[in-house]
């Protein structure tokens, strides 16, 4: 009996390691520290009391991520003066036509003119890009950068996507939680800001920051794109 016991411990410690290797053990505790203590340098400010990230958060498959992004560069350039109707034969050509929302469906046909939010849009598409390992870093100190509509594929020249896909490697699970919990501290930061009747210190704007933060919150759930829960 003795021995039974002794290997049914070692089982349930193999196991449970093996649980931590795959779920990427992330110590929620340190993670808020680490979040709030980025907050507070960019010179927000900060509240302790926001509850943690959901432990089991899993991270999509990178295809889904993949054509997510696709698309919405197509969508963002059609908001940036790029034909909407050039936007959906390219999107034909690459097979992604299923993978657009109702709600982007309609504006690359012209039937919604509103295309200001998806220009803010702009900034998931630098998460994703950051999250694909086409740039370095995740600054939340500035919006992204002009050459921004390089790293995605040539819409005007109509290029394949196929090289670009090719090039996509996908930052693990922790990397990724760890940029959605300071994006969710970011967040309340900049609505207590305008609450408070405050300036806020950087030049990214509150809805530039909800942006990233849908993009990093939509990586990690099952939820539809434009059903994205963003409360603070």
């Amino acid at each position: 009996m003795p021995q039974l016991k002794q290997a049914q411990t070692w089982a349930l410690t193999i196991l449970w390691w093996k649980i931590m290797i795959e779920t990427e053990f992330i110590d929620f505790v340190a993670l808020r520290k680490r979040s709030l203590a980025k907050t507070s340098g960019l010179g927000y400010q900060t509240n302790p009391t926001l509850p943690f990230l959901v432990e089991d958060l899993t991270l999509r498959p990178s295809e889904e991520i993949v054509a997510r992004a696709l698309v919405l560069h197509s969508v963002v350039a059609a908001s940036c003066g790029y034909s909407g109707s050039h936007s959906l034969e390219w999107l034909l050509q690459e097979g992604l036509i299923d993978h657009l929302t109702l709600r982007e469906r309609g504006f690359l046909r012209g039937q919604d003119k509103k295309n200001l939010a998806f220009q803010h849009q702009s900034e998931c598409l630098w998460v994703f890009a950051w999250a694909f390992k086409k740039i370095d870093m995740l600054d939340f100190s500035q919006t992204n950068q002009d050459y921004l509509v390089t790293l995605y594929p040539d819409l005007p020249r109509t290029e394949s996507s196929e090289r670009w896909r090719s090039t996509v490697v996908l930052r693990n699970r922790a990397e990724i939680i760890e940029a959605c919990d300071l994006a969710y501290c970011l967040h309340w930061a900049a609505k207590q800001a305008l609450l408070d009747h405050k300036s806020l210190p950087w030049r990214l704007s509150p809805p530039a920051i909800i942006e990233r933060r849908r993009a990093l919150e939509w990586m990690l759930s099952d939820d539809k794109w434009d059903s994205i829960p963003l409360d603070t």
